[in-house]
């Protein structure tokens, strides 16, 4: 849970030592998208602040009780366990599994699938397949 402010109010995962909550989120284009809007969003991929692994983030709006926005509900997506899930597929030799992120990056494809055209968009995994390299905000 996020204030206005991008002040994580409320969290499930624990923070690394060290990690200052106050305004932890106010620089991702996901929330500055959210505040202008009041909509739901789907970020790109980034690199979470507190597991520190490629991740998209879903948001919804909480309002008061005059309908205003007073910040947002925050899931967090992490695309390790996604990439692991589909390096498992079967698939015969005309189907391609290709995951994208809203900024229309390749993000996983499965080994058996990578090119050697493939462009330093994809970083390798701890498994066979790829996964995007998202850039990590200071």
């Amino acid at each position: 849970m996020i204030n206005t402010a991008g002040d994580n109010v409320g969290v499930s995962t624990p923070f690394p030592p060290g990690t200052e909550r106050r305004g932890l989120v106010v620089d991702r284009p996901y929330f500055q998208r959210f505040m202008a809007t009041g909509e739901p969003v789907v970020s790109e991929v980034i690199v979470s602040r507190t597991t520190l692994r490629p991740t998209v983030i879903l948001g919804v709006p909480v309002h008061d009780e005059k309908g205003a926005v007073i910040g947002a509900v925050l899931v967090s997506l992490n695309l390790q366990v996604l990439a692991d899930s589909l390096q498992g597929i079967a698939q015969s030799p005309d189907e391609n599994i290709l995951l994208v992120d809203t900024a229309e990056r390749s993000c996983f494809t499965p080994a058996s699938q990578r090119s050697p055209r493939d462009n330093g968009d994809l970083a390798t995994s701890r498994r066979s397949g790829t996964l995007c390299r998202a850039k990590s905000l200071p």
